[in-house]
């Protein structure tokens, strides 16, 4: 099947699991893990959030998270 065969919800649904991805690497790529030795999960994830939010927002933003 070529790439234009190909069904539309299969290239989002791929390129969604491709930026999640890149979310999250990006994201605990900015966490120091030393820093939640003792933190509860709700506060890991958290931080989580705010450092894929910092990631989204940065000048090295991937073009697809400009909207």
């Amino acid at each position: 099947m070529t790439s234009a065969n190909v069904p539309l919800f299969e290239v989002y649904a791929q390129a969604l699991c491709e930026h999640a991805h890149v979310l999250f690497e990006n994201g605990y790529a900015r966490m120091d893990a030393s820093d939640f030795c003792s933190a509860e999960e709700p506060a890991i994830t958290g931080q989580l959030v705010a450092e894929m939010q910092a990631f989204l927002e940065c000048p090295e933003a991937p073009e697809w998270a400009i909207h």
